[in-house]
């Protein structure tokens, strides 16, 4: 059982979802455009042992919209306040897509309070390759076009359902919701401007120093990391644990390779 708090970071305010338990810290960091919510599967699992954080970024879900920008550095930094004035103890930062790049760049601001990291499926290939040459780019602008085309929740579902055929009342509301509570500004970011241009990569890994689990699928499904990318990372982050998921693309969290991600993120937990 998850309770939705907020934290106020000075600049915004971040909305997050904390367990009741008094296990260890874990801070959970969704995909861009998603929300905390859509991490839930993962977090019976891993509550068991942990007691979750789930965080909503700045202009996505609940949390507050921002006028300095939706850098990945600027979610990082919000991560970064809420760990030292709120967790205010040594935490495993586990991300999914633009949550786990926001990860690594939490764990390597706070080597002291980063117990360990989970890195899954980050974009570890667009250091070098602009967001317009990825699928990313046509998934970023039907949810700006959705946005964009309709006043209401109820105007939205019926347009989901038109581009999403096969989609249910229930998955069609959830999208919905979700579209609606993100700041479009997130999304004309994404489209204008180079992912990463905020930190260099290269200079960002070799302060990654806590114990880190990297995940990810196969480039020709999805994916979005290179092998070269993964062995650039392992050659950087010496304490990094590399897993493929074989068969998925950049959706390690979902069915069917969810339950196998999880496999693989609490084996790699019960060591640190």
């Amino acid at each position: 059982m998850l309770t939705e708090k907020s934290f106020d970071t000075g600049e915004v305010v971040i909305n997050f979802a904390e367990s009741s338990n008094s296990h260890p810290p874990l801070v959970m960091l969704h995909g861009v455009t998603l929300n905390w919510r859509t991490m839930g599967e993962l977090i019976p699992t891993l509550e068991q042992n942990w007691h979750i954080y789930a965080c909503d970024f700045r202009g996505h879900g609940k949390s507050g919209r921002a006028t300095s920008g939706y850098r990945v550095v600027d979610c990082a930094l919000d991560v970064v306040a809420l760990i030292e004035r709120l967790v205010c103890r040594e935490t495993v930062v586990l991300g999914f897509s633009w949550g786990a790049d926001v990860a690594i760049r939490v764990a390597a601001r706070l080597p002291m309070l980063t117990r360990a990291l989970v890195a899954l499926e980050p974009g570890l290939m667009l250091r070098d390759t602009r967001i317009s040459s990825t699928w990313l780019d046509d998934a970023i602008r039907q949810i700006y076009d959705i946005s964009k085309s309709s006043r209401t929740i109820e105007e939205m579902i019926a347009i989901i359902k038109l581009r999403m055929p096969g989609i249910d009342e229930a998955g069609a509301r959830f999208e919905a919701n979700r579209i609606s509570s993100l700041d479009p500004a997130v999304l004309i970011y994404l489209l204008s401007e180079p992912p990463f241009e905020d930190s260099d990569l290269e200079e960002v890994l070799p302060l990654v120093s806590c114990p880190t689990l990297l995940v990810y699928g196969e480039t020709d499904l999805g994916g979005l990391v290179r092998e070269s990318d993964a062995t650039r990372f392992k050659a950087r982050v010496p304490n990094a644990k590399m897993v493929q998921i074989k068969g998925a693309g950049h959706g390690v969290i979902l069915e069917p390779f969810r339950t196998l991600t999880l496999e693989h993120v609490t084996t790699f937990l019960e060591t640190v």
